[in-house]
């Protein structure tokens, strides 16, 4: 969700609609309508090419697990 969120505000902020979007990203409109939805999942590539798309960096990050 947290992608998703951040790839909504990219595309107001730079006024890219979702067709341009797909064609940044050379996929179609709908499945750029699916990502937004969530009824499909990411790839680490589609997420790299739409962060590219969106002048933004991608970064992807382990957190460590809290021990009781």
């Amino acid at each position: 969700m947290e992608f998703t969120h951040g790839m909504v505000a990219s595309m107001r902020r730079l006024g890219i609609s979702r067709s341009e979007l797909a064609r940044m990203t050379g996929v179609k409109p709908a499945y750029v309508s699916k990502l937004l939805r969530g009824t499909t999942n990411f790839t680490l590539a589609t997420m790299v090419k739409i962060a590219n798309a969106l002048s933004c960096e991608l970064r992807c990050y382990l957190q460590p697990i809290r021990r009781k």
